[in-house]
């Protein structure tokens, strides 16, 4: 029982963050401007040898904010993402929990 039990648990966290994934593909190639309206200024700003930044978001949540969900896009130097990374962003990747 135990082991179905966790067989579905993983199952259905695997679907969730495809589910962020795909959203978060769909904005490859384009501007981080979209981004920056969506969730405004980011938390942190890294640039880049090559003209780039690495933008992060970071966003508590969980009963007490115990949890953060961390984003990172990865742009070019004229502001088009060319990569993504997403950490502990909750069950639908809003940064928040279930």
């Amino acid at each position: 029982m135990r082991k179905s039990f966790v067989f579905v648990l993983v199952i259905l966290l695997a679907g969730c963050s495809t589910s962020l994934d795909q959203k978060l593909k769909k904005l490859q190639g384009r501007s981080i401007d979209e981004v920056i309206d969506r969730r405004g200024d980011p938390d942190e700003v890294t640039p880049l040898r090559n003209g780039g930044n690495i933008m992060t978001w970071t966003q508590r949540w969980g009963a007490s904010g115990e949890n953060i969900c961390t984003l990172r896009f990865t742009c070019d130097s004229s502001g088009i993402i060319q990569s993504y990374t997403y950490l502990n962003c909750g069950l639908d990747g809003s940064g928040q929990g279930p």
